[in-house]
């Protein structure tokens, strides 16, 4: 794909219908709210690269995990490897290269205004959603570390003070069930009230098992509820959320194949033929022969508490919150079954978080406004692992404690210098701190590889100061044109992945990544179209890499990088009845400087500069449809999305057996909806049976690759009622 012509194309088309929906009445596109620099503000207003999907979207387009949100946001991938609902988001390539528990993304995972550092917390988070917001770029003043990338934020539904509901149900092929609602009342008029949402979903698994008495893999099985409290009284108001999920599903199937000549593997099997005690025919990306179940256990559990107090021209928040959970995976990684099998893991780890913020808001409505706070944040991890080679004959138990605390200050200030210009600046100190102890390792239960010793300990004390500046310029039209430098910063990282000796316990420099990004957001005729675009360049400072030591051994690293690109949004609601979105993402990303070590060479230390970043597709594009048709006093509703993503790579040296080929995908939903209470309707996902793998990695020890593909096609049946 050619990026001028595509910009060209979108930009000709944003003319084009500029042109024929002038002439229409005078209905316009809803304004978009988004609190990007955490105060409530015009999509149009704010100098932040920002893609918003509303609640009503996320219903249309059948989002029921984090996953889906790359399909409407451009320059956003997702990767995962157990189930999607713990999604690894990547934005303008900056990825994580390590799955492992003790880690956090360069991408910060936010709901309602709390941190979630644990990967695992995320869960079912696509129910009862007000809206996403997807802030692309570093967002190191408001929303501090570990954002490099950027930060996708959750904003859930508030209570009102209104009675009423929502209750729906699906079903559909794969045994697919699912039900949803909220419900909220008044329980002192005008007061408090109070919202309970709920969500619970189950299938069979989409991964066909061939192993006899095998139980298929990748089924969904979850459920999590929301009980919220809303108060408002004088100057203070207040909403308390309570939270729990679940989810017991069957790991996704991992899809493994042997590089060496004719497929096969170290053990010279194909695992993707009949082998064993498995069926003799070639399996597709859904079927396999896994001889462990790949039970999962996720457990989440939590509080956070909001205050806002009116002090004239002053607000003070106070956001509190504390949130436990623990993960478990057992993982069938080699798929090869019995004495023929290679690998297996299980995977733990429990997590306590809580989270402090203060701040003060100004309300002065003049020339000068401004955002002042600290921030708390504490974690305390466990994370113990088994890894199992040979069918279990080898069995390698690791575990250790880790603990990160931060503290930081921060303000942000925006001064209008004419009516036309302003300036708005931020910056931040961050202290982290870090901790990783007790760390053990013991062969079979009775051989210790590495004993428990205050020696291996590590620890790191980090700061850091994160910012931004913009000059922004609103035209006489009310177009925004902004120009923005910033600066992010994601803390030392440790690596926890040792298996037989305590050589291989490593710790990770900062990463810090500086951004210049240049914006224009528009509305053109009448407010009918809206389009908004950026042009970026991103230089990124020891980026932290997962680099093999050797065939069982691993340690975290710091090379560079540099990203480019841009990002352009089109909304346009061409008629009364038909709604148009589109997007489109390109990135060009390349490491440059830096030497890793190529298990495929025999862990020769490679240089890798100009390669390709991973997850880092150059194309992204998506394009979406809504078509209203009233029938009397109901309604007939047509949505279709789909979206395209380049090839990409998945490991840093870019070998062509670890990449993916690019891809399109479809999904689609028809409803009818009688007297604007009760729905009904037909559905769709992944209606172009795309199979290309969200997630893949090699072991050249195992001559193996490890790979999982989306689930497939699915098609299902909804009824809603509101009241």
């Amino acid at each position: 794909m050619n990026a001028p012509k595509i910009v060209g194309t979108l930009l000709s088309l944003s003319t084009l219908l500029s042109i024929n929906v002038s002439a229409q009445d005078n209905q316009e596109i809803d304004e978009v709210i988004v609190t990007a620099n955490k105060r409530e503000q015009s999509l149009q207003d704010v100098a932040v690269a920002v893609s918003v999907i509303g609640g009503e979207a996320v219903q249309k387009a059948q989002m029921d995990n984090g996953t889906d949100i790359a399909r409407l946001a451009p320059n956003v991938n997702v990767s995962y490897f157990g189930l999607p609902d713990q999604p690894k988001f990547a934005l303008r390539g900056a990825a994580t290269t390590d799955f492992a528990l003790n880690t956090s993304s360069a991408t910060g995972i936010v709901v309602d205004e709390v941190n979630l550092a644990a990967s695992y917390f995320g869960g079912p988070l696509m129910f009862d959603v007000e809206r996403i917001e997807a802030l692309r770029g570093p967002q190191g003043t408001l929303f501090g570390k570990n954002t490099t990338g950027g930060a996708i934020h959750f904003i859930t539904r508030v209570p009102s003070f209104d009675r009423g509901g929502y209750i729906a149900g699906s079903t559909g092929n794969y045994g697919y069930q699912h039900i949803n609602g909220a419900l909220e009342t008044p329980l002192i008029e005008n007061k408090l009230a109070t919202r309970l949402a709920f969500t619970y979903s189950k299938s069979d698994g989409f991964w066909k098992n061939n192993y006899p008495g095998g139980k298929d893999l990748g089924n969904i099985d979850n459920y999590a509820a929301r009980l919220s409290f809303a108060y408002q009284g004088g100057s203070w108001d207040s909403v308390l959320r309570l939270f729990s999920s679940r989810s017991t599903p069957k790991a996704a199937g991992i899809i493994s194949e042997g590089f060496l000549p004719g497929g096969v593997n170290v053990n010279g099997i194909n695992p993707r033929e009949g082998h064993a005690n498995c069926a003799a025919e070639s399996y597709d990306s859904w079927q396999g022969c896994w001889d462990r179940s790949g039970d999962i256990e996720v457990e989440t559990d939590g509080a956070y508490l909001t205050l806002n107090k009116d002090l004239d021209n002053f607000t003070f928040t106070s956001i509190t919150s504390l949130i436990k959970g623990s993960f478990y995976n057992t993982v069938d990684a080699d798929g090869t079954a019995d004495v023929a099998s290679l690998l297996h893991i299980d995977f733990y780890a429990e997590s306590d978080e809580i989270q402090q913020e203060f701040r003060l808001t100004s309300n002065f409505g003049g020339n000068f406004d401004f955002i002042t706070g600290v921030f708390y944040f504490d974690e305390q991890s466990y994370v113990p692992t088994v890894t199992r080679l040979g069918g279990g004959t080898v069995n390698i138990a690791t575990e250790y404690n880790q603990r990160r605390e931060s503290i930081a200050a921060y303000f942000n200030g925006r001064y209008r210098m004419t009516d036309s210009l302003a300036l708005n600046l931020g910056a931040r100190w961050t202290r982290d701190n870090g901790d990783f102890t007790d760390f053990s390792s013991m062969l079979n239960d009775t051989t210790v590889f590495v004993p428990e010793d205050p020696a291996n300990d590590m620890d790191y004390r980090d700061s850091a100061p994160t910012g931004d500046i913009a000059l922004e310029y609103t035209t006489v039209g009310d177009s925004l044109i902004y120009g923005k430098l910033s600066r992010g910063y994601r803390s030392s990282t440790f690596d926890g992945s040792a298996l037989t000796s305590a050589n291989s316990l490593s710790t990770a420099d900062p990463e810090y990544i500086n951004s210049f990004e240049l914006g224009y957001k528009t509305q053109l005729a009448g407010n009918r179209i809206r389009l908004n675009s950026a042009l970026f360049f991103s230089d990124y400072n020891d980026m932290q890499l997962l680099n093999a030591t050797g065939p069982n051994e691993s340690e975290i690293i710091n090379i560079d990088a540099e990203m480019y690109g841009l990002e352009v949004e089109l909304t346009a609601l061409i008629s009364e009845s038909l709604l148009f979105t589109a997007g489109l993402g390109y990135l060009q990303g390349e490491y440059t400087n830096g030497i890793a070590n190529d298990s495929a060479a025999g862990f020769a230390a490679v240089d890798i500069s100009e390669n390709d970043l991973i997850e880092a597709p150059d194309f992204n594009v998506s394009l979406a449809f809504d078509y209203d048709i009233p029938v009397g006093n109901d309604l007939i509703e047509f949505h279709i999305d789909t979206n395209y993503v380049d090839d990409q790579f998945f490991d840093v040296f870019n070998n062509d057996y670890v990449a993916t080929d690019s891809y399109w995908q479809a999904n689609a939903r028809i409803s009818w909806t009688l007297q604007s209470s009760f729905s009904l309707a037909l559905w769709g996902k992944n209606l172009t049976e795309n199979d290309e793998y969200v997630g893949r990695i090699r072991t050249t020890s195992l001559a193996s690759t490890f790979g999982v593909a989306p689930q497939p096609r699915r098609f299902g049946v909804e009824a809603r009622y509101e009241f």
